[in-house]
């Protein structure tokens, strides 16, 4: 007989031990449970933790109206525990020619659906006009499932960054941001 190896132990404090190996999961809605602590602020929603995935998603170009820019992608990556959906992409060579200037430039394709309206991430761009007095650019994840260049600071109002804040085919952004999924 073989010496043989212990892959999972459970101590006798209730401690689960897996010397080698994963914990797997097999069956929808059901996950990790952390019901064991306490909520003392707020209303829980829940306390099972039931996803995790990484991976990449393929950013595409938009428009609020007329035809959309065109551009390359690069790295493009997301993170989604539980319902939160990390995101990033270097959106590079930004074409605008045959699109409307005046319309907002967005980008689609996210890997997950939007359930919360305005979740904001951080964004930075090179050839970039920033209308008026902005002074900063950030990332909107909008509902309609896109994100937007939001621009503000100044003594402007905030505002999309559209076709006409680009210099066409050398405008990059940047960015990366948080959202909520129920997918």
């Amino acid at each position: 007989l073989g010496s043989e190896a212990k892959a999972m132990t459970i101590h006798s404090d209730g401690d689960v031990e897996i010397t080698d190996g994963d914990l797997i999961i097999g069956t929808a809605g059901h996950g990790i449970d952390f019901s064991a602590t306490a909520n003392s602020a707020g209303t829980m929603t829940s306390e099972l933790l039931n996803a995790y995935e990484e991976g990449s998603w393929q950013a595409t170009a938009a428009a609020s109206s007329g035809s959309a820019a065109s551009f390359t992608v690069s790295n493009s990556l997301y993170t989604k525990i539980g319902r939160m959906v990390f995101v990033r992409a270097e959106i590079r060579n930004i074409d605008t020619s045959g699109t409307t200037g005046s319309a907002g430039f967005r980008v689609t394709g996210l890997p997950f659906t939007v359930d919360v309206a305005d979740a904001y991430g951080v964004a930075f761009a090179d050839n970039l006009t920033l209308q008026g007095s902005r002074t900063q650019l950030s990332v909107r994840f909008d509902t309609a499932e896109f994100a937007a260049f939001m621009q503000s600071g100044g003594t402007g109002s905030e505002t999309g960054t559209d076709h006409n804040d680009m210099n066409s085919g050398v405008t990059d952004i940047f960015f990366q941001g948080v959202y909520f999924s129920n997918q």
